[in-house]
């Protein structure tokens, strides 16, 4: 008989409900605060008995509990997509949702489902990841500011003051950039691991410093055993067919379920890739003369360059380019001579 008893935690901002199975008995729901003394008071809840605990990928509101957890003994954690947990329960016919409904379809979840423990990254991962995506997000504004900026300079009828402001808006987010960019390559040269995996990332073709730490700051926070199809489906690189019957055939394409920051990232690093290395753009070259639109030759670039990059950081090898895409041997009878 399994002596072990499951939780689930249904995640908010500032509360979290848990929901006990104990000796094949569901025990009353309780609410705890999302805060270190309501994660303590959780941990004393479960009473130290072997407890296997599941939550939801609630933004960012679930790690520090998911994390805490992972510390005590005889816990176990596993982290669930909310898009499974949502599938699961329509599957299973749960008509409503709130937050007892949801708790009971994650108990049932992980009483039923096998388990896949959570192992949490490491703080340096955890920190660069943060730092790599508000990079982002702000080179994002700060790309929006100068189209305002060259539209307003377009007309003398807009306020100097106006832009000013842009212009100002346009300093300082610059410096902020560079500020955490320079925290973001402190964070991974205080690191030994993370510094060789940087340096294998700037061997990348493509892959500049900015995007060697907004690649890494993605990847370092999965599973080290997930496969190089996982990764792909990480990215929502992965590709997709929706076809049934004679009726429904749509076009296929790539998923885009997984992290936006990372597919841009790659997708950035493609198009520099094409541009200056003869491998990669013999690669392109050749999926376009298969037919392939341009677009979709490029996405198939970010693919294969998430390939080359997973299995890089798994061997500690730098970039080759034959290994990417061997260019094809003319021979020399095909070789035609000038009139």
């Amino acid at each position: 008989m399994d002596k072990r008893d499951y939780a689930s935690v249904e995640v908010s901002k500032d509360k979290l409900l848990v929901l006990v199975n104990r000796d094949e008995k569901t025990l009353s729901e309780k609410v705890f605060s999302n805060t270190r003394s309501g994660h303590r008071a959780i941990a004393r809840h479960l009473g130290g008995r072997p407890t296997r605990v599941i939550m939801e990928a609630t933004g960012v509101y679930y790690l520090d509990l998911a994390i805490f957890l992972c510390e005590q003994e005889e816990v176990e954690v596993t982290v669930l997509n909310p898009k499974v947990s949502r599938h699961y329960a329509i599957a299973t016919l749960k008509r409503a949702k709130n937050d007892s409904v949801d708790a009971k379809v994650l108990l049932d979840y992980v009483m039923t489902r096998p388990f896949v423990p959570f192992n949490p990254p490491s703080e340096a991962a955890y920190k660069l990841r943060a730092i790599s995506r508000k990079i982002r997000s702000i080179t994002g504004d700060c790309a929006r500011t100068r189209s305002q900026l060259h539209a307003e300079k377009s007309t003398i009828e807009t306020p100097k003051s106006v832009i000013r402001a842009s212009e100002r808006s346009i300093r300082n987010d610059e410096k902020t950039i560079k500020m955490l960019t320079d925290e973001a390559l402190k964070i991974v040269t205080g690191d030994p691991k993370l510094k060789r995996e940087l340096e294998i990332l700037d061997s990348v073709p493509g892959v500049a410093s900015g995007g060697a730490v907004q690649i890494l700051g993605e990847l370092k926070t999965l599973p080290a055993h997930l496969s190089t199809r996982q990764v792909v489906a990480f990215a929502g690189l992965d590709p997709v067919e929706y076809k049934s019957g004679s009726s429904v055939n749509k076009r296929k394409g790539i998923s885009k379920r997984g992290s936006k920051n990372l597919r841009v990232a790659l997708y950035m690093a493609a198009l520099a890739a094409v541009r200056h290395d003869p491998h990669v753009r013999a690669f392109h070259e050749h999926l376009k003369a298969r037919g392939k639109v341009p677009i979709v030759a490029l996405i198939a670039v970010c693919r294969k360059l998430l390939h080359s990059i997973w299995g890089m950081l798994k061997n500690n090898e730098t970039f080759d380019s034959e290994k990417f895409y061997r260019l094809p041997v003319i021979s020399p009878s095909t070789v035609i001579s000038a009139p």
